[in-house]
């Protein structure tokens, strides 16, 4: 018969690796999403260039959109930096610290940064709550859609922070190195 905390562990374990299928399942599309926006907003940007300079007559809503793209392509992307460990990080002093107090401070690191997405997603739910009536200029698209990726590109490196943090206690209290 397995003893209780066995099965705990297993059903963390099994919690934890869905978890983190999912996380990879979700970056795989933010990638391809962040892909797809990228291409279209440089189509986008180069026809306006074209209609402007070639045949004399801008497109109006080419700028609009170009920043709307831009701005989810920058919060859903930068949940796949994240994945990726590619965000801008100084570690310099941190990877000189022996190997437990290295754990110790990326755990640190990672619940100040969890808790500063948690805030940013609160606050940005409610702002965007202020924005439902109001119509982007041109297109007259509303402005909650835009605004929403801030608490969706937020969400998504929530998740992915939750999963670093659990990978750091493991290797924190299984003593294995960076």
């Amino acid at each position: 018969m397995p003893m209780r905390s066995d099965i705990i562990t297993s059903t963390a374990t099994r919690f934890f690796s869905g978890f983190s299928a999912f996380n990879r399942l979700a970056a795989k599309g933010a990638k391809f999403f962040v892909a797809v926006m990228l291409t279209v907003n440089l189509s986008i940007v180069f026809a306006g260039v074209v209609f402007r300079y070639v045949f004399g007559q801008p497109l109006g809503w080419v700028y609009e959109v170009s920043i709307f793209l831009m701005m989810w392509s920058a919060f859903v992307g930068s949940a796949v930096l994240t994945r990726e460990k590619s965000h801008v990080s100084l570690d310099f002093l941190v990877l000189k610290f022996p190997v437990r107090m290295q754990y110790l401070t990326r755990i640190v690191m990672e619940i100040l940064i969890m808790v500063f997405l948690v805030v940013t997603i609160q606050a940005s739910l409610t702002m965007i709550q202020g924005l439902v009536a109001l119509k982007s200029a041109y297109l007259r698209i509303p402005m909650y859609w835009v605004y929403s990726s801030v608490p969706v590109g937020m969400g998504m490196i929530l998740f992915q922070q939750m999963e670093l943090f659990i990978n750091n206690c493991i290797g924190l209290f299984k003593g294995e190195t960076v």
